[in-house]
């Protein structure tokens, strides 16, 4: 196997500050370029290189830039852009010709941090404000590791206070299939395909804290088209919305311990509802004999109780049921999300039923109603109250 190793330009400069309190400079190249209204590279670097020797390995370098430092910093590219109309510190582009096997591949930029006591591979700030992001992906964001961590240590935090009615929160988000639409903006790399969630339109009606705006950021081509054509093009651009997804947790696990407060509330009452049950016991004589018993399956129900319509509601719901067999007593009980019974209504003849329920005067939150016939809980169903 060849080793070739082809180096466009290579700036070195090494130098140790021998008098305290004196700063210095090492520079291993500078290059300036400048002019008006055209355009101007400090420094353009080409390597070319091809053979289709297939057994040769090759390493092209436009540009290598190594900086060292005994004493405070050392950058081995410091970029800077100001005052233009598209202002980008550094262009990292890769593109590969090869054939689509093999080792074969095309990487932007490949940073590595190690051997100190904080190594971060990239360290990227933006202002907190709307529109302003420390990272724009335009495409698929792979990670390999434990995770990706947000801080969330309490000396960070203030006015810390619990989530309420994370249950209804949750019941009012409207999750959704769909298919991204290419044509709207087409510097947005979409996905293609079947995709699974939210209208962030209609999660900031409801949190809005989850939401963000951004904009697509086009590539400038000096070729096709000026700076000022740039600048309106970029003017021009049409601002999206963004949710975040992490923040949607916290009223997850809240709806979770909603949901178990109710439960345990429900299995209080049913103790209490059934705990009059009559029971029956038999004690056979022959232990030796052989027990026989029948029993008929059918697919056929005899008591329902169907789900509250509309639901959530604000004003008012109707609960639909069928009792197709006879009963001595029969009733639906209303609960709170704490288990309490907050009305019961009485089903005085068998057949089908509705019940209308009125509840302008009702706080918003999680209820439950459940249907009791002769002292057998049949069914449960949830019901959203929500505000005009």
């Amino acid at each position: 196997m060849c080793n070739q190793l082809f180096i466009g330009v290579r700036g070195l400069s090494n130098g140790v500050n021998q008098i305290p309190g004196i700063k210095g400079q090492n520079i291993g190249g500078y290059f300036q370029a400048s002019n008006h209204r055209v355009k101007n590279v400090g420094v353009a670097g080409i390597v070319i290189n091809r053979t289709d020797d297939g057994n040769s390995l090759f390493e092209n370098i436009g540009g290598e830039f190594f900086a060292e430092s005994q004493e405070g910093r050392a950058f081995g590219v410091s970029a800077n852009a100001e005052q233009g109309t598209n202002n980008i510190g550094v262009i990292a582009t890769a593109r590969g010709t090869g054939p689509n096997s093999g080792g074969n591949s095309a990487i932007g930029g490949d940073f590595t941090a190690s051997g100190a006591s904080v190594n971060y591979g990239i360290k990227a700030t933006a202002t907190i404000t709307a529109g302003n992001y420390a990272g724009f992906f335009n495409g698929n964001v792979l990670a390999t590791g434990t995770g990706t961590f947000l801080g969330s240590d309490v000396n960070l935090k203030t006015n810390i206070n619990g989530i309420e009615n994370g249950l209804e929160t949750i019941m009012q988000l409207k999750p959704v299939s769909y298919e991204f639409n290419h044509e709207v903006d087409t510097d947005l790399n979409l996905a293609n395909g079947r995709n699974y969630g939210l209208i962030a339109q209609e999660v900031e009606a409801i949190i809005p804290e989850l939401i963000g705006t951004f904009k697509a950021i086009p590539t400038f081509n000096d070729s096709l088209e000026s700076a000022e054509q740039f600048a309106e093009r970029m003017q021009q651009k049409q601002e999206f919305k963004a949710i975040n997804f992490t923040g949607l947790i916290p009223f997850l696990i809240k709806s979770v311990q909603d949901l178990k407060q109710q439960v345990d509330g429900l299995q209080g009452q049913l103790n209490n509802c059934c705990k009059n049950t009559s029971t029956s016991t038999m004690r056979l004589g022959n232990t030796n004999s052989t027990q026989l018993d029948s029993v008929k399956l059918t697919d056929y129900q005899s008591i329902i109780l169907n789900q509250n319509v509309p639901n959530p509601f604000a004003d008012e719901t109707t609960i639909t049921y069928k009792i197709d067999q006879d009963f001595t007593t029969a009733k639906v009980l209303f609960f709170t999300s704490d288990g309490k019974i907050l009305k019961e209504v009485t089903i005085k003849q068998k057949g089908e039923g509705q019940i209308h329920v009125f509840a302008d005067d009702l706080s918003s939150g999680v209820y439950s109603y459940s249907l009791v016939v002769d002292n057998k809980l049949f069914d449960t169903k949830r019901m959203v109250k929500t505000n005009r």
